[in-house]
């Protein structure tokens, strides 16, 4: 990385940058871009509904992630809390 460690960059934008170079069909990784970026705004916007004012800059990429890893059935131990 030019500017240092990837633990900074959320998996998102590393899962897209990675395609970049993988990728040649730019168009359909765009698309996809754009669809991710909606489903996660949506993912948060359905958080805050539900919990409100615990989102903030400091952690709505953690909040995000374990939120995309619930709903993937990623996460094996089940909670309502998923802060």
């Amino acid at each position: 990385m030019l500017y240092g460690d990837n633990a900074e960059i959320p998996p998102s934008s590393q899962k897209f940058m990675e395609a970049l170079s993988d990728e040649l069909n730019y168009e359909a990784l765009f698309k996809q871009s754009l669809e991710d970026e909606k489903q996660s705004r949506d993912i948060l916007l359905d958080f805050e509904q539900n919990y409100p004012n615990i989102l903030d800059s400091d952690n709505t990429d953690n909040i995000l992630n374990r939120l995309h890893e619930k709903k993937s059935g990623k996460n094996s131990k089940k909670t309502d809390n998923c802060y």
